[in-house]
């Protein structure tokens, strides 16, 4: 894991690829990562799990910070990986299908004073059902048919930013992929199987038009092109399927200074896409608000935030979320009561936020890992579900190894809307930011299974 605020933490490409992938297809409910089915005990560790690794950089300083031996900016290396899961749905006439995706990501990026630039592999797993009742079903008309899917299919991500000065930044992403598919036929129980593939490719692009007396105004733009196939074989015939999308964003933002520790910054977004393809297609209208007060004195910080897809040409096509959250840390940074609630519903964002952000840090990459919520759609917080669910924590900090470190009591508490919970009990302890462990215990409540109990103890050594 990287220093906290070390040159080279971008960790932009780790908390976005998977979201530029499978957040806004035409097809695909909402860009949340969530999984919340009781069977899926693995698929939920696989979604809480990231690292980051900063590598360090590609050539000798002569001891100034950043600098290389000829006086330009060292350049960073970081490694990354993430887990990610998505639930879907749909309905055509009547036709009908509904499964789930789990993938792994990891990539390498290089980072320099303007620009970044790397690859990614991800290896994804699908499992669906569909099902169709009566003309649809070849040849009859008669009750209703359907069957199973399974895919599996890894993919070569490379990506790239640039900023050409302060106020714009351009970035991209490429990916060609090959799978496997498998089809069980309902009725017979026949199997076929054939191999898939993708190809993708979107860029983007962020530019500042006012920056003055604490308001910004910027524009967002972005298009992105899918392509998926599967090639026929004896008894299933091939296919095709292409979707695309493209948008326009306008963003602002007011910061207001209220006395000398308290502030207060409203965020409104107002956008125009168009979706094109085999799915839904036409053009539709997103909104988005937020706000955030922070009161340094007492340590409390409460934000909220909504977008969703409030008009489109497809009346069924539905994406919308949001987030809200409370911090309170009212003593020495911390030390002392330690609160945070974060509750969420939805699609809370997209995970092309992340690229248009040139500055954020994941949230996996907080300097007091554990506590403080990040924002929904990140690594650290993504078991997001359409239904809700909330993430909470008490804490209560002490000093710990003779005063040169700190240790945290804490409970915690993760429900999601469709019935799984997760309790926590344990203490953490820090040295700085070169030494964290902690031991926990926990419980998870699936739906309709058993619980399910575990002690865990991590350890983190940073040099």
């Amino acid at each position: 894991s990287a220093q906290p605020g070390a040159p080279g933490l971008n960790g932009v490409a780790g908390s976005a690829l998977p979201g530029v992938i499978g957040s806004g297809l035409p097809g695909v409910v909402g860009s949340s990562r969530g999984y919340t089915s009781g069977a899926a005990n693995g698929r939920q560790l696989l979604t809480g799990t990231s690292f980051q690794w900063a590598l360090g950089v590609d050539e000798e300083t002569d001891g100034e910070a950043g600098k290389s031996l000829d006086g330009e900016p060292a350049a960073n290396w970081t490694a990354w990986g993430e887990g990610a899961a998505t639930r879907f749905s749909g309905a055509e006439d009547s036709l009908s299908l509904q499964g789930d995706v789990a993938t792994a990501t990891l990539g390498v990026d290089r980072e320099g004073e303007r620009w970044m630039a790397g690859v990614a592999v991800a290896f994804s797993e699908g499992e669906g059902a569909f099902a169709a009742t009566g003309d649809d079903i070849a040849g009859t008309n008669t009750g209703t048919a359907g069957g199973l899917l399974e895919t599996t299919l890894t993919t070569v991500y490379p990506y790239a930013r640039y900023a050409i000065n302060d106020r714009l930044s351009l970035w991209g992403v490429l990916g060609y992929g090959q799978g496997e598919l498998r089809l069980i036929e309902g009725r017979a129980g026949t199997a076929y199987d054939t191999d898939t593939g993708l190809r993708m490719g979107a860029l983007g692009a962020r530019g500042v038009i006012l920056d003055a007396r604490g308001f910004e105004l910027a524009l967002r733009t972005d298009a992105m092109r899918v392509q998926m196939h599967s090639d026929s074989v004896i008894g299933l015939a091939g296919a095709f399927a292409e979707t695309g999308r493209v948008r326009a964003l306008l963003e602002g933002s007011r910061m207001f200074a209220l006395g000398a520790n308290r502030s207060l910054e409203p965020t409104l977004e107002f956008g125009l896409r168009h979706d094109s393809g085999d799915a839904e297609t036409g053009s539709g209208i997103e909104l988005g608000a937020g706000i955030r007060y922070a009161d340094a004195a007492l340590g409390l910080i409460l934000e909220a935030n909504a977008r969703g897809l409030v008009a489109h040409r497809d009346s069924a096509y539905e994406e919308w979320g949001a987030w809200a959250a409370i911090r309170l840390d009212p003593g020495e940074p911390g030390r002392g009561l330690l609160l945070s609630v974060s509750p969420t519903w939805g699609a809370a964002s997209s995970g092309l936020d992340q690229l248009w952000n040139s500055t954020s840090a994941p949230g996996y990459a907080s300097s007091s890992p554990g506590y403080a919520p990040s924002s929904p759609g990140s690594a650290a917080n993504s078991w997001l579900d359409p239904g809700g669910r909330l993430s909470a924590e008490l804490g209560y900090g002490v000093d710990a190894f003779q005063g040169r470190g700190m240790g945290t009591y804490f409970s915690g508490l993760e429900r999601a809307g469709s019935g799984f919970q997760r309790w926590s009990l344990g203490k953490r302890w820090e040295l700085g930011s070169q030494l964290q462990m902690s031991v926990e215990g926990e419980r998870y409540e699936p739906e309709l299974e058993e619980p399910d109990h575990a002690i865990s103890v991590q350890g983190l050594l940073r040099w």
